[in-house]
Order: C-alpha cells, then structure tokens, then sequence
C-alpha cells in the first residue's frame, strides 16, 4: 500500500515538474517574441538559449540515469546467477 503512493507522489511531482517546464519555457519564448519585436535581439537570444540548454540538460540527465539503472539492474542479476551457480556446487 505504501508503494503505491510514493508511485503517486512520484508521478505528481514528474507532472508538477513538467507543468512547470512547459510554463517557464512558454513564458521565455513569449518574452522573447516581445524582445525581438523592440528590437532587443540579443535579449531574445538569451531567454530563448537558457530554456533550451535546460531541456537538453535535462535529456542528457534522463538518458545517463536510465543507462545507470540498466548497468545495476545487469550487475545484480549476474550477482543473483553467480550466487546461483556456487550454491549449486
């Protein structure tokens, strides 16, 4: 039972994170829309920059954890087979 809620806690606080993403970004590429229509292109430029140098943080983040979490999932189960072969001699 507690699982399932820190599944949906989890869940929420992905949902919450990625409302609010969306939201900075959508407010960065409007200002900066606004930025360039006065003229300000290298302040367009910026707000533009940092949200999509986040989002792509933000993948390498994921794609490197998901990679970690491959690499223990193959050492515990060769640890479980290993474990496996000495109890059978």
């Amino acid at each position: 039972m507690g699982n399932v809620k820190a599944m949906d806690l989890q869940s929420r606080d992905v949902r919450r994170g990625q409302v609010l993403g969306t939201l900075v970004t959508a407010g960065a590429i409007g200002g900066a829309l606004f930025a360039a229509s006065i003229g300000a292109t290298a302040v367009a430029i910026v707000l533009v920059g940092v949200p999509v140098m986040a989002v792509a943080k933000a993948l390498i983040d994921s794609a490197t954890a998901n990679r970690q979490v491959k690499t223990q999932a193959q050492l515990i189960e060769n640890a479980s087979s290993r474990q496996s072969e000495d109890e059978e001699e």
